[in-house]
């Protein structure tokens, strides 16, 4: 990917985030490192191609109609999220905890759905995506079943885990040895990271593949025991579901 058109992601993606408020030149050029010049010029075109719209000198820019439209055209996965959100939504709701899938794309870990019944638990869902694959059970699970080549991206982009149950990891060979012991069990389990919560997640299969993980998240408080068995096998359940019938002529899951 060209320099200039990583810059034009990264313009789009800083007036995204600020939810509405409007963004000034001069805020984009602090923020991202840009030449005044550079950042005028990309203005302008994303405004031209209704990316982005000036609200006034005095306010700036935000997103477009057709940054928004591009948003409204088509929901991503949307064929795994049409069958299975309602589950999800169903799972939250009778367990009264925060339930979510989850995909990779291009190594990175990407909220599809999300549904909390547990105000105790506060967990981030609004970035695009997010690089916390060693530390959340999803994520976790996805980098399992994903190819060693998007293991070994991960692992040259972010270091080796630095918290978390799988801190110490220095090497491929042992992140493919955790990964294989993932696979096996087809699940996992363990508490979060500085986060005071259980959390759980399982594979979701399509077409001989992983697309997706689902996941939970509970207090530990509300996990101690045979609770978080309960938690393991009511999300094992879903899952199960899903697999069946997101695939009706395989058995996997």
């Amino acid at each position: 990917m060209t320099k200039v058109t990583l810059k034009i992601f990264a313009v789009i993606e800083f007036i995204a985030k600020r939810g509405g408020a409007g963004v000034l030149p001069n805020d984009l050029v602090k923020a991202l490192g840009l030449n005044q010049a550079t950042c005028i010029r990309i203005l302008k075109e994303l405004v031209s191609l209704g990316y982005l719209e000036q609200i006034s000198r005095q306010h700036g820019y935000v997103i477009g109609p057709m940054a928004h439209w591009l948003a409204r055209t088509a929901r991503y996965k949307k064929d795994l999220l049409a069958l299975a959100e309602p589950l999800v939504a169903e799972l939250a709701r009778r367990e009264k905890q925060s339930v979510l899938i989850a995909s990779l794309h291009e190594g990175r870990r990407t909220i599809l759905c999300h549904h909390n019944f547990n105000p105790a638990v506060h967990p981030e869902v609004d970035a695009p995506w997010y690089e916390d694959q060693y530390l959340t059970a999803t994520g976790q699970v996805l980098l399992a079943y994903a190819e060693s080549a998007v293991r070994e991206a991960v692992l040259k982009r972010q270091g080796p885990p630095k918290l978390g149950p799988w801190k110490g990891l220095s090497s491929l060979a042992a992140l493919e040895r955790e990964c294989e012991r993932i696979r096996k069990a087809g699940f996992v389990a363990m508490e979060g990271a500085l986060t005071g919560l259980f959390i759980t997640a399982f594979p979701l299969f399509h077409e001989g593949a992983v697309e997706a993980a689902i996941g939970m998240s509970v207090p530990l408080a509300e996990a101690r025991g045979a609770r978080a068995a309960h938690f393991t096998a009511a999300l094992r359940d879903c899952a199960a579901r899903i697999n069946r019938e997101r695939n009706p002529a395989s058995s996997v899951g």
